[in-house]
């Protein structure tokens, strides 16, 4: 952790609704959720591939500055403080975007090479994925919400359906529009962490090592399962990256 800005990089507008939301209903002395202003892409991941791949190509130094332009095109981005931040000033960049095994562009090499370009937050960035998208962290606080676990949910569609998700997760009991509830939330953090120690190492604990699950970790096993994938939120995966397991373990009470 560090004292600069935190700059969140995300698909669209729902994800800083999202984010938002977790933070209003998280309020301490420490936010769980890394304060920080968020910048909308405004297209998929294998979009943004396609940009990135642009400067890889021509060998030159990549920063996510170098799509300011299509930033400050984006009306979501309207409020943010593009002549106040330079890039000194950001000291950790994390990226939230959406596996989306169903779109038009969906490529699964595309998604490895991002994961591995984006692995380090005081660098180019790091990536966390939702799988398949955004809406994964209310379909699990549901979930949650209505008794059950989410440690073994897996996609309820198979990848061709997929993008009907949304209506799908709409659909489910309770029907309820907001997250409102911060101690459901705080089980939506602890079940989707341990459910990522599940998913790569078989075990249903608390992960002793952060590295031992990593994003290409998650992805290669996620790519394994095709359309019986795991329902999994990036959004707590980056919150246990981001915060020392002691604070994090007390927090969440394991």
């Amino acid at each position: 952790m560090s004292k600069g800005i935190i700059l969140y990089i995300v698909e669209g507008k729902h994800e800083s609704s999202v984010n938002n939301q977790i933070r209003l209903l998280t309020n301490n002395n420490e936010d769980i959720l890394p304060s920080g202003p968020s910048l909308v892409y405004g297209t998929c991941l294998y979009g943004l591939f396609k940009k990135v791949e642009e400067f890889l190509s021509t060998e030159e130094d990549f920063h996510i500055f170098h799509l300011l332009d299509h930033f400050q095109k984006r009306q979501e981005n309207k409020n943010f403080p593009f002549n106040e931040i330079k890039k000194d000033d950001i000291s950790e960049i994390y990226l939230i975007f959406d596996y989306d095994p169903h779109v038009g562009n969906y490529d699964e090499n595309k998604i490895k090479k991002m994961c591995e370009v984006f692995s380090d937050e005081f660098h180019l960035g790091k990536l966390f994925i939702n799988y398949p998208m955004v809406e994964v962290f209310r379909h699990c606080y549901k979930i949650i919400k209505c008794g059950q676990s989410i440690l073994e949910s897996r996609s309820p569609l198979p990848i061709v359906e997929l993008e009907n998700y949304k209506s799908h997760v709409a659909q489910c009991e309770p029907k309820q529009i907001n997250i409102d509830c911060s101690e459901t939330i705080k089980n939506v953090f602890k079940e989707t962490i341990l459910k990522s120690n599940h998913i790569v190492n078989s075990i249903s604990h608390y992960p002793e090592n952060k590295d031992s699950i990593t994003q290409k970790l998650i992805l290669d096993k996620q790519l394994s399962f095709k359309d019986d994938f795991y329902l999994l939120s990036g959004i707590p995966l980056l919150i246990h990256h981001y915060h020392r397991d002691d604070f994090l373990r007390k927090y969440l009470s394991i």
